[in-house]
Protein backbone atom coordinates (compact mmCIF):
# COMPACT_ATOMS: atom_id res chain seq x y z
CA UNK A 1 0.00 0.00 0.00
CA UNK A 2 1.53 3.28 -1.05
CA UNK A 3 1.55 6.34 1.19
CA UNK A 4 -0.54 8.36 -1.27
CA UNK A 5 -3.50 6.02 -0.77
CA UNK A 6 -3.42 6.55 2.99
CA UNK A 7 -5.46 9.38 4.44
CA UNK A 8 -5.66 11.00 7.85
CA UNK A 9 -8.97 10.55 9.66
CA UNK A 10 -9.85 14.20 8.98
CA UNK A 11 -9.08 13.87 5.25
CA UNK A 12 -11.15 10.68 5.05
CA UNK A 13 -14.06 12.32 6.87
CA UNK A 14 -13.91 15.12 4.29
CA UNK A 15 -13.89 12.62 1.42
CA UNK A 16 -16.89 10.89 2.94
CA UNK A 17 -18.68 14.23 3.14
CA UNK A 18 -19.08 14.27 6.92
CA UNK A 19 -20.17 17.57 8.42
CA UNK A 20 -17.66 19.65 10.36
CA UNK A 21 -14.65 21.86 9.87
CA UNK A 22 -11.42 20.53 8.43
CA UNK A 23 -8.26 20.64 10.48
CA UNK A 24 -5.62 23.12 9.34
CA UNK A 25 -3.04 22.01 11.91
CA UNK A 26 -3.46 18.26 11.83
CA UNK A 27 -5.20 18.20 15.20
CA UNK A 28 -8.24 16.03 15.77
CA UNK A 29 -11.58 17.54 14.78
CA UNK A 30 -15.08 16.51 15.78
CA UNK A 31 -15.61 14.75 12.47
CA UNK A 32 -12.29 12.87 12.65
CA UNK A 33 -13.04 11.79 16.23
CA UNK A 34 -16.49 10.52 15.11
CA UNK A 35 -14.89 8.62 12.20
CA UNK A 36 -12.23 7.05 14.47
CA UNK A 37 -14.90 5.95 16.96
CA UNK A 38 -16.95 4.44 14.15
CA UNK A 39 -13.97 2.63 12.62
CA UNK A 40 -12.80 1.26 16.00
CA UNK A 41 -16.29 -0.14 16.62
CA UNK A 42 -16.39 -1.57 13.09
CA UNK A 43 -12.97 -3.19 13.59
CA UNK A 44 -14.30 -4.93 16.70
CA UNK A 45 -17.37 -6.08 14.80
CA UNK A 46 -15.41 -7.38 11.78
CA UNK A 47 -12.42 -8.65 13.74
CA UNK A 48 -10.14 -7.11 11.11
CA UNK A 49 -8.10 -3.89 11.15
CA UNK A 50 -9.46 -0.98 9.10
CA UNK A 51 -6.79 1.57 10.09
CA UNK A 52 -3.03 1.66 10.19
CA UNK A 53 -1.70 2.77 13.58
CA UNK A 54 1.45 4.84 13.64
CA UNK A 55 3.17 5.14 17.01
CA UNK A 56 2.09 4.00 20.46
CA UNK A 57 0.25 5.44 23.40
CA UNK A 58 -1.39 8.82 23.58
CA UNK A 59 0.41 10.29 20.55
CA UNK A 60 -0.73 7.48 18.25
CA UNK A 61 -1.76 8.58 14.77
CA UNK A 62 -3.97 6.76 12.34
CA UNK A 63 -4.00 6.40 8.57
CA UNK A 64 -6.93 5.04 6.61
CA UNK A 65 -6.97 3.41 3.18
CA UNK A 66 -9.83 4.58 0.97
CA UNK A 67 -9.91 1.32 -0.99
CA UNK A 68 -10.05 -0.73 2.23
CA UNK A 69 -12.96 1.38 3.48
CA UNK A 70 -14.77 0.94 0.16
CA UNK A 71 -14.45 -2.84 0.51
CA UNK A 72 -15.17 -3.26 4.21
CA UNK A 73 -17.51 -0.31 4.95
CA UNK A 74 -19.63 0.27 1.83
CA UNK A 75 -22.34 1.93 3.94
CA UNK A 76 -20.06 4.96 4.36
CA UNK A 77 -20.18 5.71 0.64
CA UNK A 78 -23.96 5.80 0.23
CA UNK A 79 -24.02 9.46 1.15
CA UNK A 80 -21.63 10.34 -1.66
CA UNK A 81 -23.69 8.38 -4.18
CA UNK A 82 -26.80 10.28 -3.14
CA UNK A 83 -24.95 13.56 -3.55
CA UNK A 84 -23.71 12.51 -6.99
CA UNK A 85 -27.25 11.53 -7.95
CA UNK A 86 -28.54 14.92 -6.85
CA UNK A 87 -25.77 16.72 -8.75
CA UNK A 88 -26.34 14.71 -11.92
CA UNK A 89 -30.09 15.13 -11.66
CA UNK A 90 -29.69 18.89 -11.54
CA UNK A 91 -27.22 18.78 -14.43
CA UNK A 92 -29.49 16.56 -16.52
CA UNK A 93 -32.46 18.83 -15.79
CA UNK A 94 -30.34 21.77 -16.97
CA UNK A 95 -29.42 19.89 -20.16
CA UNK A 96 -33.07 19.03 -20.75
CA UNK A 97 -33.93 22.71 -20.46
CA UNK A 98 -31.20 23.66 -22.94
CA UNK A 99 -32.36 20.99 -25.37
CA UNK A 100 -35.98 22.15 -25.07
CA UNK A 101 -34.97 25.76 -25.72
CA UNK A 102 -32.87 24.78 -28.74
CA UNK A 103 -35.65 22.62 -30.16
CA UNK A 104 -38.10 25.53 -29.70
CA UNK A 105 -35.66 27.87 -31.48
CA UNK A 106 -35.20 25.40 -34.33
CA UNK A 107 -38.95 24.93 -34.69
CA UNK A 108 -39.46 28.71 -34.75
CA UNK A 109 -36.64 29.20 -37.29
CA UNK A 110 -37.41 26.42 -39.76
CA UNK A 111 -40.61 24.52 -39.07
CA UNK A 112 -43.10 27.32 -38.43
CA UNK A 113 -42.24 29.34 -41.59
CA UNK A 114 -42.47 26.18 -43.66
CA UNK A 115 -45.74 25.27 -41.95
CA UNK A 116 -47.16 28.71 -42.83
CA UNK A 117 -46.11 28.20 -46.46
CA UNK A 118 -47.69 24.75 -46.55
CA UNK A 119 -50.89 26.10 -44.96
CA UNK A 120 -51.13 28.82 -47.63
CA UNK A 121 -50.59 26.25 -50.39
CA UNK A 122 -53.17 23.98 -48.83
CA UNK A 123 -55.72 26.82 -48.74
CA UNK A 124 -54.97 27.64 -52.39
CA UNK A 125 -55.36 23.99 -53.35
CA UNK A 126 -58.61 23.75 -51.38
CA UNK A 127 -59.93 26.78 -53.30
CA UNK A 128 -58.86 25.26 -56.61
CA UNK A 129 -60.45 21.91 -55.71
CA UNK A 130 -63.65 23.70 -54.74
CA UNK A 131 -63.63 25.58 -58.03
CA UNK A 132 -62.97 22.41 -60.02
CA UNK A 133 -65.68 20.63 -58.06
CA UNK A 134 -68.16 23.43 -58.82
CA UNK A 135 -67.18 23.38 -62.49
CA UNK A 136 -67.48 19.58 -62.58
CA UNK A 137 -70.96 19.78 -61.02
CA UNK A 138 -71.97 22.39 -63.62
CA UNK A 139 -70.49 20.30 -66.42
CA UNK A 140 -72.19 17.19 -65.11
CA UNK A 141 -75.55 18.98 -64.96
CA UNK A 142 -75.02 20.32 -68.49
CA UNK A 143 -74.08 16.85 -69.79
CA UNK A 144 -77.11 15.30 -68.13
CA UNK A 145 -79.33 17.99 -69.70
CA UNK A 146 -77.71 17.33 -73.10
CA UNK A 147 -78.19 13.56 -72.64
CA UNK A 148 -81.84 14.16 -71.80
CA UNK A 149 -82.30 16.43 -74.85
CA UNK A 150 -80.57 13.89 -77.12
CA UNK A 151 -82.67 11.10 -75.64
CA UNK A 152 -85.84 13.08 -76.35
CA UNK A 153 -84.67 13.77 -79.92
CA UNK A 154 -84.04 10.05 -80.44
CA UNK A 155 -87.50 9.25 -79.12
CA UNK A 156 -89.06 11.81 -81.50
CA UNK A 157 -87.05 10.38 -84.42
CA UNK A 158 -88.16 6.86 -83.56
CA UNK A 159 -91.77 8.03 -83.46
CA UNK A 160 -91.39 9.72 -86.89
CA UNK A 161 -89.74 6.60 -88.24
CA UNK A 162 -92.63 4.48 -86.95
CA UNK A 163 -95.11 6.82 -88.65
CA UNK A 164 -93.19 6.72 -91.92
CA UNK A 165 -92.77 2.95 -91.83
CA UNK A 166 -96.23 2.32 -90.41
CA UNK A 167 -98.02 4.19 -93.15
Amino acid sequence: MSARNLRTPDEMAGILGWEGEASETGRATARSIRLLAYLKAREKQLGEPLMIRLGEGRGRRYRISESLLRMRCPELWGQSIDEMHAAFSAHLASLDGKIDRRVDERVAETVLPRLDEITERQEALAGAVSQVSSQQAADTAELEAEDLRLGQQQIEMLKRLERIVGL
